[in-house]
Order: structure tokens, then C-alpha cells, then sequence
């Protein structure tokens, strides 16, 4: 669906499978994200916030501002609304 949330429970379980921060980067470059897509850029954020890599985590928020998702962090997880 273009709306929902991503629970912190998914995002922990399935972590070790987050894409790297440069494939991220790579989805953030195209024009729109498909919901799967944007699972798997929230992934490699949940990741980079993990690992204490704030720069990354910082430029993939950036990079979905920029492509008009809203994403919002919260104690449950991630809320997101695709343009």
C-alpha cells in the first residue's frame, strides 16, 4: 500500500538483510520507490542507525524527503506515505 508502517520487530528481525547504504542510495536515485523498494531502503537506515553510522541514515532520509515520502520514526517502528 502507498501508507503504513514497518515495525522496529520486522526492521530487527530482518536487519541482517538490509542492501547496502550504497544500494540504498542507488534506489534513492531513481524517480519513485515501490512500496518492497522502500522496505528495503528503511532497512538499510534501520541498519546504518544500528551501526551508529549517522551520516548514511541522515542521507537516506534525505534522499526519501527528496522523492516526497513522508517518514517518520517512531517508538513502534517507521510510519511512511508514499507520495
Amino acid at each position: 500500500s502507498k501508507s503504513g508502517t514497518i515495525s522496529k520487530a520486522e526492521l530487527d528481525a530482518e536487519v541482517d538483510q538490509a542492501p547496502s547504504p550504497e544500494r540504498a542510495k542507488e534506489l534513492l536515485a531513481q524517480p519513485s520507490l515501490s512500496p518492497a523498494e522502500l522496505r528495503q531502503v528503511a532497512l538499510a537506515r534501520h541498519a546504518a542507525r544500528k551501526n551508529k553510522d549517522w551520516g548514511t541514515a541522515d542521507a537516506i532520509r534525505d534522499g526519501l524527503k527528496a522523492l516526497g515520502v513522508l517518514f517518520e520514526d517512531t517508538p513502534q517502528g517507521v510510519r511512511f506515505k508514499l507520495p
